[in-house]
């Protein structure tokens, strides 16, 4: 592929990533709020917010026959389409059995233009520039997250204009994928190995996204309430999750400079590490103003680093014709993760909020450090 063709095709889906980001940023808050407005107990409101997520474990193994039958471009269309369509039905069927149903429709449509994505970037990115151009992609899709609850806050949760605005999220992500449709890559043709198999080939990249999908979570779920047990006051500790997003974004561009230079694995392992040694200590200072605010902003880098990391490890170790099937296990254990990691860390938290929230991250990340060895030394013992 010419390299001008590659950045437009490059641009293009990074476009279309902002537009899904903001997609992710809007739904949960929408939902959420709305839903504690209704008077509906915790669990209700949990049950609609991992509603997605189980939605997108269960469907990802068949995405990729989707992919090969209907293209690229018509798939991940399809997907933004009937997302669109489920935020003007939730406008329509104020409910919360309703809202939970098409939460989970949502959700399986959201993984299509999800895993279009990652397959899209992965399969026109040379290996050289790889963690680089993945490490944008992730700044941009986590920078339109961002943007979703801000315009949500403009837009407010009552009347049909949120869940408008909501719908225009998807159709945002769709209409660069449409308008570069020319310049998609082919990925339609028959993989040599299943979802499965795909996975075996890449496990350090699964171990790493199943990992980032734990600790991320942890984070994004339980860090105001770990905030609130340190002492801290509600303003402060919401102002801490917006600083291990901001990290998150800026320290990426770091990740993907340092990774096109040195080995993925390695620097994989450098992050679990350092998720460990921040992490510890964090414990003591998480109260201090200017300490903690500090480790949680490249806490933020180190962990999201390590989905940018696994993407990247991924695109390094499976041919194109294989990239959707293992893109598809990829996300399935990055949602795996997503769904463990709260479960656990909130179980142990109802008894020691500090120690089960430390706790859980350290563990997590040394897990990881564990699997990754016993990976290359298996790989080493073949060789």
């Amino acid at each position: 592929m010419p390299d001008d063709v590659r950045r437009q095709s490059i641009i293009a889906i990074l476009i279309s990533t902002f537009g899904a980001g903001i997609t992710f940023g809007i739904g949960y808050p929408l939902v959420s709020l709305t839903l504690e407005a209704w008077k509906e107990p915790a669990w209700v409101i949990g049950v609609a917010g991992g509603a997605p997520w189980l939605a997108i474990f269960l469907t990802l193994p068949f995405l990729p026959r989707i992919l090969r039958r209907l293209g690229p471009v018509k798939t991940s269309v399809l997907g933004c389409f009937i997302c669109a369509t489920a935020y003007l039905a939730m406008y329509v069927f104020q409910s919360t059995p309703a809202w939970i149903a098409i939460r989970f429709i949502q959700g399986a449509a959201t993984a299509l233009p999800w895993l279009i994505g990652e397959t899209w970037i992965n399969s026109v990115t040379r290996n050289e520039t790889r963690t680089r151009v993945v490490a944008v992609y992730a700044l941009v899709f986590f920078a339109g997250f961002a943007v979703g609850p801000l315009l949500l806050d403009w837009t407010g949760t009552e009347g049909l204009l949120p869940f408008a605005v909501s719908a225009a999220g998807p159709l945002f992500t769709a209409i660069p994928i449409v308008l570069a449709r020319h310049l998609a890559p082919t990925l339609t043709g028959e993989g040599t190995t299943g979802v499965l198999a795909s996975a075996r080939k890449v496990p350090a990249a699964m171990a790493s996204s199943f990992t980032g999908g734990v600790i991320e979570s942890i984070y994004f779920s339980l860090l105001p309430t770990a905030s609130l047990a340190a002492g801290l006051d509600t303003e402060r500790a919401l102002r801490l999750l917006t600083v291990f997003i901001i990290g998150g974004l800026v320290i990426q561009l770091v990740i993907g400079w340092i990774g096109d230079r040195i080995s993925r694995t390695r620097l994989v392992q450098v992050l679990g590490l350092a998720n460990v040694v921040l992490t510890l200590a964090l414990s003591g200072s998480l109260a201090d103003p200017l300490l903690g605010p500090a480790l949680v902003f490249v806490i933020g880098g180190v962990t999201i680093g390590f989905y940018t990391l696994g993407l990247a490890l991924l695109g390094e170790g499976l041919e194109t014709r294989n990239l959707a099937a293992g893109n598809s296990a990829y996300i399935m254990m990055y949602t795996a993760g997503a769904v463990i990691g709260p479960a656990i860390a909130g179980a142990i938290m109802s008894s020691a909020p500090m120690f089960g929230f430390i706790a859980s991250n350290i563990v997590a990340a040394i897990l990881f450090l564990a699997a990754v060895a016993l990976i290359l030394w298996r790989g080493q013992k073949r060789d």
